[in-house]
């Protein structure tokens, strides 16, 4: 039980005005249960709502240098650490760009060395020129409004025959050249 002699060690070592009511929890109450000008017996627990009422308690508030020097040391490793992060994405995001572009020319060598096989193979029967144009069109436009450029114009670009005028067109009868 705490009796009214602890309690005046409370005001004396804290500062704490008569007005300040000192009341011990019980098991059900919770921090919300205070009032505003009420602290709770057990010792460290001031709110920052306290701060104007009771400023001996923020005040007298000390660091050993010892301490401090602990700190200090730890907050230069942690911002060392980060400055390193920051280093290490600055470099990543200026090679960003370069990685990309081979990336880009390497899936584009790849795709034309697939081509080449499948020319050189006779397996052109699955091509679809026609569609394939479209797609290639159509990456052209959302790339160019992407980059916030004028959509590209394919106006003079050689038409693809479609699959009606590729039927249309005789198939020669040998692979001989024609007799002059």
């Amino acid at each position: 039980m705490i009796g009214a002699e602890e309690v005046a060690i409370w005001r004396k070592k804290y500062e704490l005005p008569d007005d300040v009511a000192i009341r011990v929890p019980d098991p059900k109450d919770r921090v919300s249960d205070f009032g505003v000008d009420e602290v709770p017996n057990y010792e460290g627990y001031f709110p920052s709502g306290f701060r104007d009422q009771i400023p001996s308690l923020w005040r007298r508030v000390e660091i050993s240098p010892s301490l401090a020097a602990t700190e200090n040391v730890s907050l230069r490793s942690q911002l060392k650490n980060r400055e390193e992060e920051l280093n290490d994405l600055k470099d990543a995001a200026e090679t960003f760009e370069a990685e990309k572009a081979m990336a880009l020319n390497g899936a584009k060598v790849v795709a034309r060395w697939e081509l080449m096989l499948e020319c050189l193979s006779g397996h052109t029967d699955s091509w679809d020129p026609v569609n394939t144009l479209e797609q290639y069109k159509m990456v052209k436009i959302t790339k160019a409004e992407l980059l916030g450029l004028p959509a590209p114009s394919f106006e003079y670009e050689p038409q693809v025959p479609g699959d009606e005028e590729v039927k249309k067109t005789p198939e020669p009868a040998t692979d001989d050249p024609p007799a002059n």
